[in-house]
Order: C-alpha cells, then structure tokens, then sequence
C-alpha cells in the first residue's frame, strides 16, 4: 500500500469492472508507483477527473 503526496499526477491506465462490488482502476504516479485504486477514492482523491458517463 502507498499513499501519494497532495499535487501528486497520476494517470489511470486501465479499469476492472466486476458484476458485483467496486470498480478498481489501475494507475501510474508521476514518480512510476503502479497499483490498484478503488473507485470512490480515486474520486474523491482527485480534481479534474473526466468520468465517462
């Protein structure tokens, strides 16, 4: 587990969709951290996050 610094750019990569439970997107910091993150956190971590709908 890694928590990313406030300012901190990161780039969603891809997203797992399961029939039940939450959406985890994969994605990459600006210092090359890759990992999984839950969907409500990535949205509420997050400003300026285009959400396609």
């Amino acid at each position: 587990m890694a928590t990313t610094a406030q300012g901190t750019k990161v780039k969603v990569l891809a997203a797992s969709v399961p029939a039940k439970g939450e959406v985890l997107y994969l994605v990459r910091s600006s210092a090359g951290l890759v990992g999984w993150v839950p969907g409500n956190a990535l949205v509420e971590s997050t400003q300026g996050l285009p959400l396609a709908g």
